[in-house]
């Protein structure tokens, strides 16, 4: 594996999981009414054409792109974290869900690692510091 990450208590690695694609996934929760939607965190990695291509240049090139898969697509927050790592949450709706995204965006090598957190909206100001506790023990080898 090319970086290591906390698995939060409770949640399961999605089967199939390899370096450039992994998924964690949460258990069900009882916060209200049946839970149909299950929140998680995501980790893909991807190629990059040139070795001068920034996160930055990566987060613009994701807010561009994710209007056409997210409908009623909005930026909340937008921040660098480090040089080669910025953060971006955003809302909209996708597969009937209204979402909560929290997308961190790490260039290194010619490659960016995307760590996505997926939540649904009406239950992201609960889930926000679990699973921002977890996303950020992403680090890499």
């Amino acid at each position: 594996k090319q970086y290591r990450i906390t698995v939060p208590e409770g949640w399961r690695v999605q089967t199939g999981c390899i370096d450039e694609k992994c998924v964690l996934l949460s258990p069900r929760d009882t916060l209200g009414t049946y839970d149909r939607f299950t929140e998680n965190i995501s980790i893909t990695i991807n190629k990059l054409s040139s070795s001068k291509y920034t996160a930055d240049m990566y987060a613009n090139f994701s807010k561009g792109y994710l209007p056409k898969v997210v409908s009623n697509f909005e930026v909340l927050e937008r921040k660098r974290l480090k040089y080669n790592k910025v953060l971006m949450i955003y809302q909209g709706k996708k597969d009937k869900y209204e979402q909560t995204w929290m997308q961190y965006y790490i260039v290194k090598h010619s490659r960016v690692y995307i760590v996505t957190c997926s939540l649904e909206t009406k239950n992201y100001e609960y889930y926000r510091p679990i699973i921002e506790e977890y996303a950020t023990t992403f680090a890499l080898k």
